[in-house]
């Protein structure tokens, strides 16, 4: 009896177990089916996601087209419609000038001379131009000012050209005698009376329109008795003769032009420039941007020290100092803008504007670091003492332009002075804080850790041998 109920158990058992495992395979199938499923809905929305943005190209690309066809056909109905300077001037053609009646064939002849072909181009354009603009055949013997001045009904657009062109003209700087010769007298820039352009009637009558029409075979003016004779002229003002011959004087002797016997250039400078230069812009950005004017702090200097003073080097050597705040004094130096009892005076911080060295004179950037006499002490020390330790320097002499800004065109000099004459400077400027004398001595201790600062610093740029180089004629200063 109960082997048979075990056998029933047993078999239970197993059949139980049997429809567990069969549960456990259809779950695993099932779930393998939704696997299945989602994988192929995720393939579905993918290529319909991808159709989608394939047709959006496709219709973006049609309307684009579509577009730039409209926009095409609105420039082209709108063409005679140009807008300068915020104002829109109707035209029967794009360049806003009436156009003119059939041109002769002289007018034609005319109308294909240098200037119009080079500046306007195409032949319908020169004859625009002629027609709207006839003092076009004065622009050789004429300034630029004369086409603005006596056409005053051109467009914006002819105005701005003719002044940028007036512009370029005013820029180009004459270098010889004979650019001189070929320059135009009136409406010209160059030649002012007053201030002002000018214009004589009587001599363009008489074709005098050159500053050759004003020179003999030697390159000098005539004399008015010469020029009446020359011209057949009755009467000449004898003040306007001389004002336009003082006015031409007057740009040679600024433009350092040499007067010679040589013969004159076909044509002014800026006009041959104008028709013969290549292609491009390259020559006319380099006729604006050559001349850099002079900042007025270093005018205000050249007028104290009555020196002439090559600024590109001292700015370049300005730009080679390493350390920001060395740099900084100097520019401060160079731009007028270093503190003084002057400026502190007038800002009430202090009660007097007398040096701190010397307590008598206004205190000035001149004053502080060279002319007082404190300070005048301390550099012929530190000139003694560079020539008692250094044999390179026995030839050396200090001068205000050199202490100042650290170049001066009769002395040569190095890294390793650089260094020492800028640190000798910025030493003045702490005594002056500190409110105490310059004295060598005390400098030398100064000095001393400047230089094992400097050496520390270019062992860690590992640049010993430049270190080497720049002090090995000045190690007997830090040897003592």
């Amino acid at each position: 009896m109960w082997d048979t109920v075990l056998t029933v158990v047993v078999v239970t058992v197993i059949i139980i177990i049997i429809i567990i495992i069969i549960i456990i395979i259809i779950i695993i199938i099932i779930i393998i089916i939704i696997i299945i499923i989602i994988i192929i809905i995720i393939i579905i929305v993918v290529v319909v996601i991808n159709i989608i943005i394939i047709i959006i190209i496709i219709i973006a690309v049609v309307v684009a087209a579509i577009v730039s066809s409209l926009s095409s056909s609105l420039l082209e109905q709108r063409r005679c419609e140009p807008l300068w300077r915020g104002k829109t001037k109707r035209s029967p053609h794009p360049t806003g000038l009436q156009k003119p009646p059939a041109l002769k064939d002289k007018d034609l002849a005319q109308a294909d001379d240098p200037p119009r072909q080079a500046a306007y181009g195409p032949m319908e354009w020169r004859k625009i131009l002629l027609t709207n603009c006839p003092n076009i055949d004065c622009f050789e013997n004429y300034g630029p000012q004369y086409v603005n001045k006596h056409n005053k009904k051109l467009n914006p657009f002819w105005t701005d050209v003719f002044q940028a062109y007036g512009q370029f003209y005013d820029n180009v700087k004459l270098e010889k005698y004979s650019e001189l010769l070929a320059e135009p007298i009136f409406n010209n820039n160059k030649f002012k009376i007053g201030n002002n352009p000018f214009c004589y009637n009587q001599w363009t009558k008489h074709n005098i329109l050159l500053v050759k029409d004003l020179t003999n075979e030697e390159g000098t003016f005539y004399t008015v008795e010469e020029f009446k004779q020359k011209y057949d002229i009755q009467t000449v003002n004898f003040l306007e003769y001389y004002s336009c011959i003082s006015a031409i004087k007057k740009y040679v002797k600024d433009s350092n032009i040499d007067i010679d016997n040589s013969l004159p250039n076909t044509s002014s400078k800026a006009y041959s420039m104008t028709l013969g230069s290549p292609k491009g812009s390259r020559l006319f950005y380099d006729v604006f941007v050559q001349k850099i004017d002079t900042p007025n702090p270093c005018k205000k200097w050249e007028q104290m020290l009555e020196n002439e003073i090559d600024w590109d080097k001292i700015f370049f050597k300005t730009h080679k100092i390493k350390e920001i705040r060395l740099k900084w004094f100097q520019m401060k130096i160079t731009y007028r803008t270093l503190v003084t009892n002057s400026i502190l005076k007038e800002m009430r911080i202090v009660e007097n504007n007398n040096c701190t060295f010397c307590n008598m004179e206004k205190d000035t950037i001149y004053h502080y670091l060279w002319s007082c006499e404190h300070v005048q002490l301390f550099w012929k020390d530190f000139e003694r003492w560079l020539k008692s330790q250094c044999d390179h320097c026995q030839r050396l002499k200090m001068n205000k332009v050199l202490v100042l800004f650290g170049y001066d065109k009769k002395t040569r000099t190095d890294d390793g002075f650089d260094f020492l004459l800028l640190h000798a400077k910025y030493f003045l400027y702490k005594c002056r804080f500190n409110k105490c004398k310059p004295r060598l001595v005390a400098f030398c201790n100064y000095n001393n850790y400047q230089y094992k600062l400097d050496r520390y610093v270019h062992q860690i740029e590992m640049r010993e041998h430049n270190f080497t180089l720049k002090w090995a004629m000045y190690n007997n200063l830090f040897n003592q």
